[in-house]
């Protein structure tokens, strides 16, 4: 079956972001990435620098929505995605903020500005 053979994607959802014309690809939208500058794997050196990136977005998988977290990076090559139910991303939203908590009451706990 050809992708033309499908009309354009229509979607009910006014976030989803999918453009393929394949009815099985369902929904989805990219929330954003942030990158992980405190990272182990984060390198500056002459050639500038490089940062993991985790990103999160909500997307359809076996017509069931949930979130997803990407975790990128250039060296070593890491690129793994985790789905979630939304009642498992919660209980990682609630442990973030624990431990973003946490971290910030601790001595010496910086805010660094968030790039755009």
């Amino acid at each position: 079956m050809n992708y033309t053979d499908h009309p354009p994607h229509r979607c009910e959802f006014d976030w989803c972001e999918q453009t393929s014309r394949h009815p099985e690809d369902g929904h989805s939208a990219e929330i954003g990435y942030t990158p992980a500058t405190l990272s182990t794997l984060s390198t500056v050196d002459s050639s500038g620098a490089s940062f993991p990136a985790v990103g999160v977005g909500v997307r359809f998988l076996r017509e069931e929505p949930g979130v997803y977290v990407h975790i990128s990076c250039d060296q070593p090559s890491i690129d793994v995605d985790v789905d979630l139910r939304p009642e498992e991303a919660r209980r990682v939203v609630d442990a973030i903020g624990i431990a973003l908590s946490l971290a910030q009451s601790a001595p010496n706990a910086t805010e660094p500005p968030l790039s755009t």
